[in-house]
C-alpha cells in the first residue's frame, strides 16, 4: 500500500495537503509580480479573438521599463507578416520576452506548436503552457522540464523564472531523487517530475485591465523593473485559458497565467 496507495489514500493526502497549504504565509518574493488580464472589457473594446499582432506587439512595447515580459498566449503559424514583424520587432527590442509554445496530442504522437520564426527568434525563452491535472481533476502541480524529441523544453513558469533571474538551469541527483537548481536556488522535484504549486490568492498581485494597459490609463511606473505577465481572464467558445485549483475547503477556477504567476514563485 506504501508503494501503490489506494485512491482514497491519495485523496486523503491531497485533503491534508490542501489544508497545509493555505496556512502557509504567501511567499515575500523576490521580484515583483504584475498581471496584465485580457477580460470582458478588453474584448469588448478589441473584438473577437484573436486580436491583430500589432495590439500584442503594442503591449510589449508599453512594457518596455518592465524587467521581464511574459506572453502566456500562442502565436502559431504565420499570419500576416506586418503584423507578425511588428510583434516579432518589439519582442526582440524589448530583449527579455517568454512567449508561450504548445504541446498538442495526436493521435499516439505529440505535436509542439511554436511560436511563428520570426517571433521564436526573438524571445529570450519559449515556454510550455501545458499543465497537467491532478487525480481529482484540480490542478496542484507543473512539471517544470517537458520531453520532445531527444531533449527537453522548459515550463512557462520555469522560461518565466529563468529570464527574470537570469540564472542558469542544472540538476542535481541524490539519494532523496532529483533537484532542479535556479543558479542557487533549489527545486526539489516529486519522483513524477513535478513541483506542487500552493494556490495562494493570485489577487495578491497588482492585476490591470489589457485594455486600460493599452490606452495608456495605467501608469508606466505600475511596472517599474517587474516581471509582468500578459494572459486572458475570460471563458468562451474561441478562446479559454481557466483551471480549476484547490481553495480552502472546496474550489476555485483562476486564469491559466495566475497558475503561471504562482508556479513561478513556487
Amino acid at each position: 500500500a506504501g508503494i501503490s496507495p489506494p485512491r482514497m489514500v491519495e485523496e486523503l493526502e491531497r485533503d491534508v495537503m490542501d489544508i497545509y497549504s493555505h496556512a502557509l504565509r504567501p511567499p515575500r518574493g523576490d521580484w515583483p509580480v504584475v498581471l496584465v488580464l485580457a477580460r470582458e472589457p478588453s474584448f469588448r473594446k478589441l473584438g473577437a479573438w484573436p486580436w491583430s499582432r500589432k495590439i500584442h506587439g503594442s503591449m510589449v512595447n508599453l512594457l518596455g521599463n518592465a524587467r521581464t515580459v511574459v506572453l502566456d498566449l500562442i502565436f502559431s503559424e504565420s499570419r500576416n507578416s506586418e503584423e507578425d514583424r511588428f510583434l516579432a520587432e518589439a519582442v526582440k527590442r524589448h530583449g527579455n520576452c517568454v512567449v508561450g509554445a504548445h504541446l498538442v496530442k495526436e493521435g499516439e504522437e505529440e505535436r509542439l506548436v511554436l511560436p511563428y520564426p520570426e517571433l521564436a527568434a526573438s524571445a529570450r525563452h519559449l515556454g510550455i503552457t501545458n499543465v497537467v491535472p491532478d487525480l481529482d481533476g484540480l490542478y496542484r502541480f507543473l512539471l517544470p522540464l517537458w520531453g520532445y524529441g531527444k531533449g527537453s523544453l522548459p515550463s512557462i513558469s520555469l522560461a518565466a523564472a529563468l529570464a527574470d533571474s537570469g540564472s542558469s538551469l542544472g540538476v542535481r541527483q541524490d539519494p532523496r531523487g532529483a533537484t532542479l537548481l535556479l543558479g542557487e536556488r533549489p527545486l526539489p522535484l516529486e519522483p513524477f517530475g513535478g513541483i506542487w504549486v500552493t494556490p495562494w490568492d493570485y489577487e495578491k498581485y497588482p492585476i490591470y485591465e489589457y485594455v486600460e494597459v493599452l490606452e495608456g490609463k495605467i501608469p508606466w511606473s505600475a511596472f517599474d523593473d517587474a516581471l509582468v505577465m500578459v494572459g486572458i481572464d475570460v471563458a468562451g467558445a474561441m478562446v479559454q485559458d481557466m483551471v480549476p485549483v484547490p481553495w480552502k475547503t472546496g474550489a476555485r477556477t483562476i486564469p491559466g497565467v495566475a497558475f503561471v504567476a504562482l508556479g513561478t514563485e513556487s
